[in-house]
């Protein structure tokens, strides 16, 4: 059965800078344990490229410069590493732990990934579901998983609120 009804405004988010969850991390208790610690990716690509230059100095030449597309990158990646952290720690927040399984109703679009990464650095087993599925069929699926959270979309919460009246 599900314990929760999610609705991330997604599509809403598309182009804009406003990331869909809190511009906060909850507090977590401190009686439950802490969620996975935060990996920076933007600071392991730094020192991937310091390392590959210091083992490629004795050549002579660097091996990687750290260009504007790649300083694009490192922006874009921090970005997704802090808008996952801040949606793993509302999941944990929402007493969600290793081991659970939460469904996912949501369009193809960038903020699926950056769910499916918070749902998986917490620990969490996730399932998609195809926007063109009925309810009946949906609700099938988050039944058969055993996923306690659903998250959907704006354009999909008509279909995940039917989704919950039958779970």
């Amino acid at each position: 059965r599900l314990a929760a009804l999610v609705v991330c405004l997604v599509v809403a988010g598309c182009g804009g800078d406003s990331p869909s969850s809190p511009s906060s991390t909850p507090t977590v208790p401190s009686s439950s344990p802490s969620p996975p610690p935060p990996v920076s990716y933007a600071s392991e690509l730094q020192l991937c490229i310091d390392q590959t230059n210091q083992y490629r100095a004795s050549v002579g030449r660097p091996a990687l410069t750290r260009s504007a597309a790649l300083e694009q990158y490192a922006e874009a990646a921090a970005k997704f590493d802090e808008e996952s952290n801040q949606l793993a720690h509302l999941l944990h927040g929402a007493g969600l732990r290793p081991g659970d399984h939460i469904a996912l109703l949501l369009e193809n679009h960038p903020r699926l990934l950056t769910v499916a990464w918070a749902a998986l650095r917490s620990g969490l087993f996730y399932t998609p579901m195809s926007t063109q599925l009925t309810a009946e069929e949906a609700a099938y699926i988050v039944n058969d998983c055993g996923a306690t959270v659903l998250i959907a979309s704006s354009a999909t919460r008509d279909v995940a609120e039917a989704i919950v009246d039958r779970t």
